[in-house]
């Protein structure tokens, strides 16, 4: 129910000290409801993990040709070799903490509702 201001009921407006000439709605308890929870809004960290796994490796990857390599005179090599397998590491183990998130989530899916139990 509205009142004739536009507002819920057990609404208080209360001035802001800053600025006095705005309005402020405070919503007392009773006004406070559970909000929904929607299927989006939960970020599975599987996914979110594989992803920032996959970005370090290619951050690695890329590093590697951003550096480059040397030669010195005594013709010796410099170059960061070690950005290669551990940005390849990375990028394996992104994938396979993906494809697990994407199991998962299509197993979720195929499961009856019934069966779902609460998080």
């Amino acid at each position: 129910m509205i009142d004739k201001r536009g507002a819920p009921p057990h609404t208080r407006f209360i001035a802001s000290p800053h600025a006095p000439i705005n309005l402020h709605l405070i919503a007392t308890p009773l006004d406070l409801e559970p909000m929904p929870e929607t299927t989006m809004s939960k970020i599975n960290p599987l996914s979110t993990l594989s992803l920032v796994l996959i970005a370090l490796g290619g951050a690695c990857l890329l590093a590697f040709n951003l550096i480059g390599s040397t030669i010195d005179a005594q013709g010796v090599l410099h170059e960061p070799f070690g950005l290669i397998p551990i940005g390849w590491l990375l990028i394996a183990c992104g994938v396979v903490l993906g494809l697990a998130s994407l199991t998962r989530a299509a197993l979720r899916l195929l499961k009856p509702r019934s069966d779902r139990q609460p998080r």
